[in-house]
């Protein structure tokens, strides 16, 4: 993958993980990278970057964008021809779980930024989670036991039933 298609969504999953469901502008970023990390870039060098127009970044730029994603410095680099890229590492955010339940978030946003529609994804998923909330403790259990065993023998994953409905 090239370094500007990196760029571009690196981009897209920072606004995913700051909760907008969509792509930050390119304002946004030289906005938020000069709030948060103290460092300015131009807009027009990130549109030259993101575009192809310039290949290569200079250390400093490429060390800022790195801290300012949350990814390895070294990802900031088209691969070389013919090489897999695997974006999903590359957005985990680089800092240590909080929680040990933190590694299966981390995964679970990893999987969904790089997905093809997430902001699509994640609407739907915030309705299943909607479902799951009004679950008893009895019923997740029911429910994770259920997927641990894969479908149901009729071959298709229903809904989970209330118990009190």
């Amino acid at each position: 993958m090239e370094l500007a298609e990196k760029l571009r969504r690196l981009r897209k999953a920072e606004g995913m993980r700051r909760g907008l469901w969509r792509t930050l502008t390119q304002h946004e970023v030289i906005r938020a990278m000069r709030q948060e990390i103290g460092v300015s870039l131009s807009q027009a060098y990130l549109s030259q970057l993101e575009s192809g127009k310039r290949a290569h970044l200079t250390s400093a730029t490429r060390e800022a964008l790195a801290r300012f994603y949350h990814v390895h410095p070294g990802y900031l680099i088209s691969d070389p021809p013919g090489a897999a890229s695997e974006p999903a590492q590359a957005l985990a955010p680089t800092a240590a779980p909080a929680r040990p339940d933190d590694a299966a978030l981390v995964a679970l946003w990893a999987r969904l930024a790089s997905a093809p529609e997430p902001a699509r994804l994640a609407r739907l998923l915030a309705q299943r989670l909607d479902e799951l909330l009004r679950l008893s403790s009895a019923e997740l259990a029911a429910l994770e036991l259920r997927a641990a065993h894969g479908p149901s023998a009729s071959g298709a994953e229903s809904a989970p039933e209330r118990a009190d409905g």
